[in-house]
C-alpha cells in the first residue's frame, strides 16, 4: 500500500469520527456547559432552571429542584412538579442517555407517591369525620329515647298520681257518706243531753234565746278521718259551727294521704275499743285528762296531781270554777266539789277527780 492510499484511508477516519463526535455533541450536548429552562406556557418568564454539562445532567439537575421544591401537603402544588418533570421528559428523552431518564422517572414517580399518600390521608380522614359524626349522631339519637323516654315515664307517673287521688277522693266520698248516715236523731239527742243543750264553745243555749239553733259538730271533721261517735262529737251553736266548718282545732289541713292515714288510725283505734272497751275507756280518760291538764294551765288554775301516789287530781278553787268544771264534765270527767278540800290541799275548797 503506497502512502497516497494511506494518506487517503487517514483523511476518511478523521471525517468519520468528526462525524460521530458532532452527532452525539448535537444529540447529547455534550460539548459545554448546558441550560435547560422551564418556562410559563402563559407569561413567557423562566419558572425553572437546570445546568449540567449534557442535556440528561440539566434535566436531572432540573428535576432534582422540581421534586424538592414541591409543597409537602397540597396535592395541587406537587401535581404541577409533576406535569413540569413530565414536560422536560417528554420534551427530552431523545437527548438524554437511559440512566439519566431512569432518575427523572424516579423524581416523578416519588412525587406521584407523595400525592396517592396525602389522598388516602385525606380519604382517613374523611372517613374518621364521618365515623364521627354518625357516632355523635347516634348519641344524640339515644339521649332523644332517653329524653322522651324520661317525659313518658313523668307523664306516666303524673297519670298514676291523678288517678290515685281520684281513687283516694272517691274513698274519701264514700267514707263520709258512710259516717253520715252514723248520726242518728238518738245519737245527736244524747250529744246534746251531755252537753247540756248548750254550744261548749259560746255557751249559747235556746233555753236563755229561743233564735239560738244547735247543732252536733265531729271534733275531728269527716273530711280529715274522724268519725261518727260519741268520743267525736260535741254540741254547737249554728254560729259556731258554720264559722268552724271542715277545720282542725290547730288549724292545720290534711292532704289524701295524710287523710287516707287518720282513717286506718281511727278504723284501728275503733276496733281496738271494740275489742277491749275498759281499756278503750281509760285511754280516752288519760287522753281527756290531758286535755283538762292543759285547760287548766292556760287559765292559770292551780292544781296537785297525787294521782301517781294513788291519789286524785285537786284543782284548788271553789264555786268559781263551777262552768269549767261543767265544761269538764261535758268531756267525760266528773270533778266532785269539797268544800274543807283533803290533806293534799290543807283544808282549802276544792274540786277532786280520782279515776276508777
Amino acid at each position: 500500500m503506497d502512502i497516497v492510499t494511506i494518506l487517503v484511508l487517514f483523511i476518511v477516519g478523521c471525517f468519520v469520527l468528526m462525524c460521530v463526535v458532532g452527532y452525539r455533541q448535537h444529540k447529547y450536548g455534550t460539548g459545554g456547559k448546558v441550560k435547560m429552562q422551564l418556562k410559563d406556557d402563559d407569561t413567557g418568564r423562566v419558572t425553572r432552571s437546570g445546568i449540567g454539562h449534557s442535556y440528561g445532567s440539566a434535566a436531572v439537575d432540573l428535576c432534582s429542584k422540581l421534586y424538592y421544591s414541591a409543597p409537602t401537603t397540597k396535592i395541587s402544588g406537587i401535581q404541577d412538579r409533576i406535569d413540569s418533570i413530565n414536560k422536560v421528559i417528554n420534551e427530552y428523552q431523545g437527548r438524554m442517555k437511559e440512566a439519566d431518564l431512569r432518575t427523572c422517572e424516579s423524581y416523578r414517580i416519588r412525587l406521584v407517591s407523595k400525592i396517592n399518600d396525602l389522598k388516602r390521608q385525606e380519604e382517613e380522614r374523611k372517613r374518621t369525620a364521618e365515623a364521627e359524626r354518625q357516632k355523635k349522631l347516634q348519641e344524640q339519637r339515644e339521649q332523644n329515647k332517653r329524653i322522651a323516654a324520661e317525659r313518658k315515664q313523668k307523664e306516666k307517673e303524673k297519670e298514676q298520681a291523678r288517678v290515685e287521688k281520684e281513687k283516694q277522693m272517691s274513698e274519701q266520698k264514700r267514707y263520709i257518706a258512710a259516717q253520715r248516715r252514723l248520726m242518728t236523731d238518738s245519737l245527736r239527742y244524747d250529744v246534746m243531753h251531755r252537753d247540756g243543750f248548750r254550744c261548749v264553745l259560746c255557751g249559747s243555749s235556746p233555753k236563755n234565746d229561743p233564735n239560738i239553733v244547735l247543732h252536733v259538730d265531729h271534733i275531728l271533721p269527716l273530711a280529715k278521718g274522724g268519725k261518727t261517735e260519741m268520743s267525736n262529737l260535741r254540741t254547737l251553736c249554728e254560729r259556731c259551727n258554720l264559722g268552724k266548718r271542715d277545720k282542725l282545732e290547730s288549724g292545720t289541713t290534711v292532704s289524701p294521704d295524710q287523710f287516707v292515714e287518720l282513717v286506718k288510725k281511727s278504723e284501728s283505734a275503733t276496733n281496738a275499743k271494740a275489742s277491749s272497751a275498759d281499756d278503750s275507756k281509760k285511754l280516752n280518760s288519760v287522753s281527756h285528762m290531758a286535755d283538762v291538764l292543759e285547760l287548766l294551765k292556760q287559765e292559770g288554775v292551780s292544781f296537785i296531781d297525787k294521782r301517781a301516789a294513788g291519789g286524785a287530781l285537786w284543782v284548788i278553787g271553789g264555786h268559781e270554777l263551777d262552768d269549767m268544771m261543767a265544761h269538764i264534765k261535758r268531756k267525760g270527767l266528773a270533778f266532785v266539789f269539797s268544800e274543807k278540800g283533803g290533806k293534799a290541799t290543807k283544808g282549802q275548797s276544792a274540786w277532786w277527780y280520782k279515776a276508777d
